[in-house]
């Protein structure tokens, strides 16, 4: 994924050696815009736990889970099964919440899984969400792409840092937005925009 903006002055969060670039995100923008910070929201991040993400949901929400699904071990394990021994095993790495998550940040999750795995991994999502929930994540459009994952902070507003690693680069994946769209349902996209930095942005809403 090509990389292109601003530096960030905050290296607060992740491991050390990362260089950060932070670029307008509309996607979440509008996955926030609007929000009631007196009704109960509860947030589902796929990424792992980032101190700087924490205190920004928790100006408008009241349960905040942090899954880290790309972990290495955890991919591993997920690429060896399928069928039900898959689906119980989602269940158990995303498990039900009470009234569900209505605020879910995927990030760029989707592409690091190959395709038995990304269309359950996403069902599994569209899944827990609330009535009403907001959705964001990412496709990757550049040809190229980190084989590390990247991580994401919240460092404003619609503001994003992309923490890259040294990583290689690997070919990215195709993932058509139509397919994306049929793993979420019945989460319905409002939003799609390609970002000039090699990145799409989609925002959801269950119907």
């Amino acid at each position: 994924m090509a990389l292109a903006g601003t530096p960030a002055a905050n290296a607060a969060d992740g491991p050390a050696g990362g260089v950060d670039i932070v670029h307008d995100s509309p996607g979440l923008a509008e996955l926030f815009a609007g929000l009631d910070p007196d009704l109960d929201h509860r947030v589902l991040d796929l990424g792992p736990a980032a101190a700087c993400n924490l205190e920004h949901y928790r100006a408008v929400a009241t349960r905040i889970r942090f899954a880290d699904l790309l972990r290495a071990a955890t991919i591993d394990e997920l690429r060896g099964l399928d069928g039900e021994e898959l689906e119980r095993r989602l269940a158990e790495l995303l498990p039900e919440d009470g009234d569900g998550p209505d605020l879910i940040l995927t990030w760029d999750v989707l592409n690091y899984l190959d395709d038995r795995l990304a269309g359950p991994v996403a069902r599994r999502i569209a899944a827990l969400a609330a009535p009403g929930a907001r959705l964001h994540t990412m496709i990757i459009t550049s040809p190229m792409m980190s084989a590390e994952p990247t991580r994401y902070l919240i460092v404003g507003p619609g503001r994003l840092a992309y923490r890259t690693g040294p990583a290689r680069q690997v070919p990215a994946p195709d993932l058509p937005p139509a397919r994306v769209e049929r793993w979420l349902a019945p989460l319905g996209v409002t939003r799609s925009v390609v970002l000039r930095h090699g990145v799409r942005e989609l925002v959801a809403v269950r119907r």
